[in-house]
């Protein structure tokens, strides 16, 4: 009867030491355009969406890192849940999806499943100049552009 209950209260505490500790998960994968060219130096921004587990102490829910060598990056040490990751290529003509309304990429991470990967396609934009007319570049007569209205009384 003795033997029966030690191994009643070890799985119980096996159960319950499970239930608490957060996994260790891992998501990698790569950043590239669309045309196949590794980006560099864009940053991936990774957002806890749902938990699986309760929270248990106060958990961190964003992630930040920049892309390496071959657009490559990596985030460990995260808890399960389902994710969403926001690439962002500042000055540049790449398309951020979260900012555009493009796909989002996502990942989960289980305990059956502690590591995911992403590989991330970036559409290309185009640089649109802005700021026109400016003063030192006034907009040509009769486009209605930067001319200033006048009142006239009757």
């Amino acid at each position: 009867m003795k033997r029966l209950l030690v191994l009643f209260v070890a799985l119980a505490t096996t159960g319950l030491t499970q239930q608490i500790q957060p996994a260790n998960g891992t998501i990698s994968g790569a950043l590239k355009g669309e045309d196949g060219t590794a980006i560099i130096g864009g940053t991936i921004s990774l957002h806890l969406v749902q938990r699986v587990s309760p929270k248990i102490a106060r958990q961190t829910t964003d992630w930040a890192t920049v892309t390496g060598a071959s657009g490559a990056f990596q985030f460990t040490g995260l808890p399960e849940g389902s994710y969403t990751l926001c690439p962002r290529v500042p000055n540049s003509t790449w398309l951020n999806p979260c900012e555009w309304n493009f796909p989002t990429p996502t990942a989960t991470i289980s305990r059956s499943n502690p590591s995911a990967s992403a590989i991330i396609t970036l559409k290309a934009g185009a640089a649109v100049p802005t700021g026109w007319p400016s003063p030192r570049r006034p907009a040509p007569s009769g486009t209605g552009c930067g001319a200033p209205a006048t009142m006239r009384r009757r």
